[in-house]
């Protein structure tokens, strides 16, 4: 079994990331008490020796692919800034943009500080 997806359980949340093999959710406002949950998907029979996370580090519109002979099964972004961005685009619940074998944010909430995106790739058929 491997981890596969990586998201917030609630809206207010700053997003979500993969570190390793866990899925970790922030909410960077602590002030507001709200408490985030990660919420993950996992693939039976998948051996997790053919998954891996290819992460952006914290910069401004991060954007990362998977490796050749991967194939991009999701994404997620941390913002520290998201929970006080509207609901539309998915960063809500820490979901990134894709697009074929990229994950991708343009919309960083705070451009002194960025915001990150990571991949998960499968290696297989």
């Amino acid at each position: 079994m491997a981890l596969m997806t990586c998201q917030c359980e609630l809206e207010r949340c700053d997003g979500a990331k993969f570190r390793n093999d866990t899925c970790v959710a922030q909410n960077d406002n602590i002030v507001d008490g709200v408490i985030v949950k990660a919420k993950i998907g996992c693939a039976l029979g998948v051996n997790p020796d053919d998954v891996i996370t290819v992460g952006s580090g914290v910069i401004m519109n991060p954007t990362v692919s998977c490796p050749a002979n991967y194939h991009l099964v999701s994404c997620s972004v941390r913002d520290s800034y998201s929970h006080l961005l509207p609901s539309e685009g998915g960063v809500k619940f820490g979901i990134g943009l894709k697009d074929g074998k990229r994950c991708y944010w343009d919309n960083c909430g705070n451009i002194e500080r960025g915001c990150e995106v990571s991949a998960r790739c499968y290696r297989g058929t």
